[in-house]
């Protein structure tokens, strides 16, 4: 097996896992596969233990594939970083959730859906500038 396919076989197997939190997200707390909508009930305990004893045996198949013909990858795959990754990656999440923050300020939001009352622009305002400045200490701190 050559390296793109072993790969494409470790990229399958990463797609896969991240599927199965997607779907654990979906089976036991009801959320949404978008992380917006309405909530939905968790499927039953039974349910749940059928789809995951399958998924976990789906998973593990091509867990030992991969340590058949890519045991490499998955060494490399499983190791864990330092935190100077997790730190530069929680950077990048708080960045975009300081954009979503400033997207949904008045004084961004007003220009492109118009005026609110004033009441209204100033008690989202001062809740917005309020995380925002929570952000902005976190990417301080990190």
């Amino acid at each position: 097996m050559d390296y793109k396919h072993k790969n494409h076989l470790v990229s399958g197997y990463v797609t896969l896992l991240k599927e199965i939190r997607e779907i654990k997200s979906v089976v036991r707390e009801g959320e949404p596969i978008s992380g917006m909508g309405t909530m939905m009930e968790p499927l039953s305990e039974k349910e749940q233990k059928i789809i995951f004893s399958i998924l976990s045996l789906i998973a593990a198949s091509l867990r030992d594939l991969i340590i058949q013909f890519a045991p490499e990858k998955l060494q490399d795959l499983e190791k864990r970083r330092d935190t100077s990754m997790t730190r530069m990656w929680t950077s990048i999440l708080l960045g975009n959730i300081r954009e979503t923050l400033k997207s949904i300020h008045p004084k961004n939001s007003e220009r492109s859906f118009g005026n609110m009352l004033p009441d209204e622009r100033e008690k989202i305002a001062t809740e917005i500038e309020m995380a925002l400045e929570k952000i902005e200490q976190l990417l301080k701190e990190i």
